[in-house]
């Protein structure tokens, strides 16, 4: 009778042993949780920005020479500004955007023509400098991915001009002279420059209220330069904003 007690006894604890076995080997292999993400810290920023553009005038210009630049201009630059991070949502904010971009485009042609310096025919080459500055403004909606990760921003520009000046020196390669055959402001120039502009953002949070956003965006043009010539400018920008957000 004991023995059968203690059997009983036995087959109890180890029943008990079982039952507490598969629940911990069952709680170890079941998978965990997702951890949920840290929430959205969207809250007002005031930031300064700089960069380097490539900038390409498309498009033709049609000198006071015998010559007209057919081919596209490039030139680099450092664009400069402050911006400014409006909340509207948890994940979306108004992207207030005010900067300076001064730029200096050489563009050139070669033709063969009568020599000014000598009456002769020979090979000639037209350089044209195309000044043109303008300061921007920028309204834009920029949406935020994730906190310390990637966003995006779009939206219109403004840009007044500040500089828009053309100068051609014509050089003879026979003789080394060159002449000056205009230096001064573009002709019937659009003096208001509307583009729209796309971008692509990542935000590092080094400290809470710190952030260092590098971004590649594209401003497209909707103007020329002028009523006149049909050069349109494009800048295609990589720029580094500083930002700090107090809360």
């Amino acid at each position: 009778m004991r023995l059968k007690q203690r059997m009983s006894a036995a087959g109890f604890i180890i029943a008990i042993c079982v039952v507490v076995f598969s629940a911990s080997v069952h709680a170890q292999t079941e998978p965990e949780a997702p951890r949920s993400e840290e929430p959205l810290s969207n809250g007002f920023q005031l930031g300064f920005y700089s960069g380097i553009s490539y900038n390409i005038f498309g498009g033709a210009y049609d000198g006071q020479c015998p010559c007209i630049f057919l081919g596209d201009g490039s030139s680099t630059s450092i664009p400069y500004g402050f911006n400014l991070n409006i909340p509207v949502f948890s994940d979306a904010a108004l992207y207030i955007r005010a900067g300076w971009q001064n730029t200096s485009t050489d563009f050139f042609v070669g033709r063969t023509d009568s020599l000014r310096s000598i009456q002769a025919v020979g090979e000639v080459g037209d350089g044209m400098t195309l000044f043109y500055d303008l300061v921007h403004f920028d309204v834009l909606v920029r949406l935020i991915g994730k906190q310390d990760g990637e966003r995006v921003f779009l939206g219109p520009s403004f840009g007044w001009v500040q500089q828009k000046r053309i100068r051609i020196i014509e050089s003879e390669y026979e003789t080394g002279k060159r002449f000056l055959l205009q230096d001064k402001d573009i002709a019937e120039p659009i003096n208001l420059r509307y583009s729209f502009v796309l971008g692509a953002e990542y935000a590092f949070v080094p400290f809470r209220e710190l952030y260092i956003i590098p971004s590649l965006q594209v401003d497209y043009s909707l103007q020329k330069i002028s009523t006149l010539q049909p050069l349109k400018p494009n800048f295609y920008k990589f720029l580094v904003s500083v930002a700090y957000q107090p809360f």
